[in-house]
C-alpha cells in the first residue's frame, strides 16, 4: 500500500478565510482540497498555477467543474493519480477580484527502490487487477507502455514480457533505467519503483 498522504499543514487566515496550506503527497495518490473550497460551500473561481511554468488553469467556476484534470463532485473537488504536472498553487478569485493562494501542492517521489548490475536479469509479480505497466525512462517525460492485460503481445520488440504472472527483462543496460508504474483499472497506481542499473559494457566485459 502507497503512503498517500505526508502532509504538513499550516493555515492563516485573513477576515475570517482560511488562505494558505502546504501539502504533500507521493506520486499516484488522489488529493482533495479542503471542504471548504467544495461546490456546496465555496463560490468564485478555483485556479491552479503548475511549478513549471505552465499557464494556470480554471479547476471550478462558480460550482461548475471546467477541466476534466479535476474532479469536481456536490462537495468536493479532488486530483486523482497525482504526477509531478499536479504539482503547484491552487488560487481562489472571489467577487473582489481578489486572488489568494489557498494550498501550495507537492508531489514526493515515494517509489520503490530497485538496483540490478548491468547484463543481470530483472522479475518481479505482476500485481493483482494489474492493467498495464509503463515506463519513464530517467531524466525524460516520455511514457512508454510495455505491457498490457488486454494485449499481451504489445511487448514485441520491446525490453521485457509477462510471462506465468511475472514480469521478466533480461540483460540489464543503461536504457533500462528509470521509473516502472503497474497500473489498475481506471489508470489506479498498484506499484512503482525505480530501476537504477550500475555498470556498463566494459564492466560485462570483466
Amino acid at each position: 500500500m502507497l503512503p498517500l498522504l505526508l502532509a504538513v499543514i499550516c493555515f492563516s487566515t485573513v477576515q475570517g478565510f482560511s488562505i494558505y496550506s502546504a501539502e504533500k503527497l507521493c506520486y499516484g495518490a488522489t488529493y482533495t482540497l479542503p471542504s471548504r473550497y467544495g461546490p456546496d460551500s465555496f463560490s468564485g473561481l478555483l485556479i491552479f498555477v503548475p511549478r513549471e511554468g505552465s499557464e494556470q488553469k480554471i479547476v471550478m467556476n462558480n460550482t461548475l467543474g471546467v477541466d476534466p484534470r479535476y474532479k469536481v463532485t456536490k462537495t468536493s473537488v479532488s486530483v486523482p493519480n497525482l504526477t509531478e504536472r499536479d504539482e503547484g498553487t491552487f488560487s481562489v478569485m472571489l467577487y473582489s477580484k481578489k486572488t489568494y493562494n489557498v494550498v501550495n501542492l507537492k508531489i514526493l517521489d515515494c517509489s520503490e527502490k530497485e538496483s540490478r548490475k548491468y547484463g543481470e536479469p530483472y522479475t518481479c509479480k505482476v500485481p493483482d487487477g494489474a492493467q498495464f505497466l509503463e515506463f519513464t525512462p530517467r531524466s525524460q517525460d516520455k511514457i512508454t507502455v510495455l505491457w498490457k492485460h488486454t494485449d499481451p503481445e504489445i511487448h514485441r520488440g520491446g525490453r521485457g514480457r509477462v510471462r506465468w504472472n511475472v514480469w521478466e527483462m533480461k540483460k540489464l543496460t543503461q536504457e533500462d533505467n528509470g521509473y516502472y508504474n503497474f497500473r489498475g483499472k481506471d489508470n489506479v497506481l498498484l506499484r512503482r519503483w525505480k530501476l537504477t542499473v550500475q555498470g556498463d559494457d566494459d564492466d560485462l566485459a570483466d
